[in-house]
């Protein structure tokens, strides 16, 4: 057994047959708790501060800038909340964290851990057999610096997730003891034997070969013919269907920043380009994606040679055949990362010869592609031990891949694990694994929509107010004050013209401050320096009045560009979300399906 680390508050039982850990809480504050307050209480005093200036300032004024301050603090009050429930969500979770203790125990290979907050258990356990290992994840990061949890990884279904917030040397101790435990209780698979088990033939070869090996995941699948060789198939076409939709939402917001650096008056040539070069890059990506659609990818390794095909509807259009001895070599490496996780290259390599397998696979998907594939590579070169079997670019898992799958693949023999010998996982956790949680991504979601949705309305009520303007009544006004205004933030600096001029209608006297329905302060200093031109003080002017309010005026009638930023901004902010929330349905309903729920 490995030492305990000195300061470690962990108190280890032996409970009759069975090992026990119980684990106090931390207590006190935490970052996650300090952050989160920071991050939701400043907004929600910038919303009380707002709320005070509404009820006290302008609105009770009885100005006619009364329902646009009430119409802002709706709005702000909407975009203020999103960080706020965020900011508190947080620092409820630190609390948590910091104020949960655990109870862990291993009896007869299974693993069993509850939680207690605040009085209440809550216990989640892998059954024996079911163990993969137990190992880290990483949680979070501070300061460039990775964050840990302890990780018990299932080979079917859910692992358990727990012991966050604390040094990383303890973790690694607590789970090296779980190890070594679960070792000695025979409910610890060695993952070579699990990878030999799980891609077996199951004879040695021939019209009579077992298809237990097959396997399917995602747009890959792995399958055996009856002349022993096995085949690799890669579904283009759904990757392709994958790149078709996400660029689709690209290109969309890329024709936002687009519609607005062109359309807009003297619109920003910084979002004109960024926006063409976003629309530009999605819609090649949209193209390539478009024909990938109906196509396959095969690579059939024979005895002595790899035969690849391409196929688009059921027809194959190309096949390139690879002698076996141009590779002497199987890499594997990381390529990135997507949504937390870890993706992986899969390439044979040899002295003047290289074939790309996958660039983009899942970690769990690439170990065991690389078990078979070394096996075909290097037959006459099995693995003998535990560290050889982990060396990056070398397998050589030989006639050991062609064997019957053990009814029970548990390695019996007890083995003492060390820290240094605990694994990382990627513990990614579905949020139906987490109690509400599935009703916190929805709610999270359905801010944003609710966001969308309401700049959107506002977007086409004010894009019909531009177009009924063109039926307004005229009068001649003059211009009484034109300058340009200056607001300087963190994100730049804005200029507007403000332009006022009076004018007369029915003997009474109106004052009017809008060049347009949806005039806008934008960062381009000479469009505010044309308005004001345009406008000079004293200047004869034409005003358009709203007939049935004759306070409500403009000096340009009509729709101009502006008009179209909020409604098509809305509009992305209700596809975008609303496309995530479908995947995330659609994802949560499958793994019900898949649970028996």
């Amino acid at each position: 057994m490995s030492v305990q680390p000195k300061k470690s508050k962990v108190v280890v039982r032996d409970v009759g047959d069975s090992v026990e850990w119980v684990i106090p809480a931390k207590k006190g504050i935490n970052f996650m708790m300090v952050f989160g307050l920071f991050f939701g209480g400043i907004p929600l005093l910038i919303g009380c501060f707002l709320v005070y200036a509404s009820l006290f300032g302008t609105v009770v004024s009885g100005s006619q800038t009364a329902s646009g301050s009430l119409m802002a603090l709706v709005a702000g009050a909407v975009f203020l909340s999103v960080f706020v429930l965020i900011g508190f969500g947080l620092a409820y979770f630190g609390y948590k964290v910091s104020r949960t203790s655990y109870k862990v125990s291993v009896r007869g290979g299974a693993v069993e851990v509850t939680d207690i907050f605040r009085g209440k258990e809550k216990s989640e356990r892998v059954e024996a057999g079911d163990v993969y290992g137990v190992g880290l994840y990483k949680s979070s990061t501070t300061n460039n610096k990775a964050n840990y949890g302890v990780f018990v990884r299932a080979i079917e279904g859910k692992g358990i997730q727990f012991f966050t917030g604390v040094k990383e040397d303890e973790q690694r101790w607590l789970a090296s003891e779980m190890m070594t435990v679960l070792s000695r209780q025979g409910g610890l698979r060695d993952p070579a034997e699990m990878a030999k088990s799980y891609f077996s033939s199951g004879s040695e070869g021939g019209s009579d070969a077992s298809q237990e090996g097959d396997f399917s995941t995602g747009a890959l699948r792995l399958y055996h013919e009856e002349g022993g060789q096995f085949v690799i198939e890669k579904n283009t076409s759904k990757t392709g269907l994958k790149m078709a939709l996400g660029s689709f939402g690209a290109l969309l917001f890329g024709g936002i920043f687009a519609g607005v650096g062109f359309l807009a008056d003297d619109g920003d040539v910084i979002f004109a380009i960024t926006g063409s070069v976003m629309m530009l890059v999605a819609f090649g990506v949209f193209i390539y994606g478009l024909t990938r659609l109906g196509t396959r990818e095969t690579f059939t390794f024979e005895e002595d040679r790899i035969l690849k095909e391409k196929f688009r509807k059921g027809v194959s259009q190309a096949k390139i055949r690879f002698p076996k001895a141009d590779f002497q070599t199987l890499i594997v490496k990381s390529s990135g990362s997507s949504n937390g996780e870890e993706r992986y290259s899969v390439t044979l390599k040899g002295s003047k010869e290289k074939l790309t397998l996958f660039s983009w696979v899942e970690g769990e998907v690439s170990e065991v592609v690389k078990y078979k594939v070394n096996g075909w590579l290097k037959p006459e070169e099995p693995v003998t031990d535990k560290k050889r079997s982990s060396d990056e670019g070398y397998g050589g898992y030989g006639e050991a891949m062609r064997v019957e799958r053990p009814e029970d693949a548990v390695n019996v023999s007890a083995e003492i694990y060390q820290p240094d010998d605990v694994p990382v996982y990627n513990g990614q956790t579905d949020i139906s694994d987490v109690k509400g949680g599935i009703w916190a991504i929805r709610a999270f979601i359905s801010l944003f929509l609710l966001v969308g949705l309401g700049v959107l309305i506002f977007g086409v009520l004010n894009y019909i107010k531009a177009k009924d303007s063109e039926t307004w009544e005229k009068v001649k006004g003059v211009v009484i004050s034109s300058e340009i205004s200056k607001s300087s933030s963190d994100g730049g600096t804005t200029y507007g013209a403000d332009v006022i001029y009076r004018y007369r209608v029915n003997k009474k006297k109106y004052k009017g401050d809008d060049v347009t329905v949806s005039e806008v302060s934008t960062s381009s200093y000479s469009r505010a320096q044309q308005i004001v031109a345009r406008y000079p003080k004293r200047k004869k002017v034409a005003v358009y009045y709203d007939p049935d309010d004759p306070s409500d005026s403009v000096l340009e009638r009509g729709v101009s560009g502006a008009n179209w930023f909020l409604p098509l901004f809305g509009l992305g902010f209700i596809i975008i979300p609303g496309g995530m929330l479908f995947c995330i349905e659609r994802s949560h309903r499958k793994q019900k399906l898949k649970n028996g729920g």
